[in-house]
């Protein structure tokens, strides 16, 4: 499927780490989209400014 996509393309794999999606991982993941979309999706250089200098995203709190 990925050889029908245009461009290049890369595939980057840590030995010994498992491919896949950790749902304790889901808040940090989503926390990363959603501001990655608000930067880039915005008319706003300010908010492509401020999200490249992001260091870490505040995940939110989980409950069991």
């Amino acid at each position: 499927m990925i050889e029908a996509l245009g461009g290049s393309k890369y595939f980057v794999t840590i030995e010994g780490m498992e491919h896949g999606f950790r749902v304790e991982d889901a808040p940090e993941v989503f926390g990363w989209t959603f501001a990655f979309f608000k930067a880039h999706l915005s008319r706003k250089q300010t908010d492509r400014t401020t999200f490249n200098s992001i260091d870490n995203i505040r995940a939110a709190p989980t409950t069991a």
